[in-house]
C-alpha cells in the first residue's frame, strides 16, 4: 500500500478547496492535507468558525503551505466560482476538491414540504454541481484528461486492447488515440 503523499495530486506544494471545512470530516481533511505541505482553502458560512479553523489549519501547515478561509454558500453559483479563482489566483490549479458542505436534515414527505426539499437539494445536490462546474473545468482547461471505459460492446479482450492502447498514450504522453492515427496513416499510404 502507497501512502498519502506519494499520489500526485497529495505533494507538497499542491492544492485543496474544501466546502464545509470549519469542523468534522472537511476540517480534518484539511489539517491533514496542510500536514502534507499542501495549501489549503477552505470555505463555510459561518465567519466565526472559519477564522479559528483557518488558524488551526495554518499551525499545521508544513513547508510553507499557506491556509485561506473563505466565506462561501454553495448554494449560489458566483461565490463558488468566486472561491474558484481565489484559488487559482493564490495557489494556481486546485489537485483536490472536496464538496464537504452538505445538510443533514430531514425535509419530511415530499408532498408536505415542498420549500424543505428545495433546501435540501439546493444544498446537497447543486452545491455539489457548482462546486464540479467552478473547480474541475477550471483544471480540465490546463491539464490532461482521459477517460477509460470499457463499453461491454465488444469483447473483453478488445477492451483491453483499447484500454491498454489508452494506457499507453498517458505513460507516453501522447495525444489520446495516437496509435489509432499512426495505424491509420500507415494504411492510407
Amino acid at each position: 500500500m502507497t501512502s498519502a503523499s506519494s499520489h500526485l495530486a497529495l505533494q507538497t506544494g499542491n492544492a485543496a478547496a474544501i466546502t464545509g471545512g470549519v469542523n468534522g470530516i472537511g476540517l480534518a481533511s484539511a489539517l491533514r492535507f496542510a500536514s502534507l505541505g499542501m495549501n489549503v482553502l477552505i470555505a463555510d458560512r459561518d465567519a466565526d468558525q472559519l477564522k479559528l479553523a483557518e488558524e488551526a489549519v495554518q499551525v499545521t501547515a508544513k513547508d510553507g503551505a499557506k491556509c485561506i478561509g473563505q466565506i462561501c454558500d454553495i448554494i449560489d453559483a458566483a461565490q463558488v466560482e468566486q472561491l474558484a479563482a481565489l484559488a487559482k489566483e493564490n495557489f494556481g490549479n486546485v489537485s483536490v476538491l472536496m464538496n464537504n458542505a452538505g445538510a443533514g436534515i430531514n425535509p419530511g414527505k415530499p408532498w408536505e414540504n415542498v420549500d424543505g426539499w428545495k433546501k435540501l437539494l439546493n444544498i446537497n445536490l447543486w452545491g455539489v454541481i457548482h462546486g464540479v462546474q467552478s473547480f474541475v473545468l477550471q483544471s480540465l482547461e490546463t491539464n490532461d484528461f482521459y477517460i477509460l471505459c470499457p463499453d461491454n460492446d465488444v469483447t473483453r479482450k478488445i477492451d483491453e486492447r483499447r484500454i491498454q492502447r489508452n494506457a499507453d498514450d498517458l505513460i507516453k504522453n501522447r495525444p489520446a488515440l495516437f496509435e489509432v492515427a499512426r495505424g491509420l496513416c500507415r494504411c492510407l499510404r
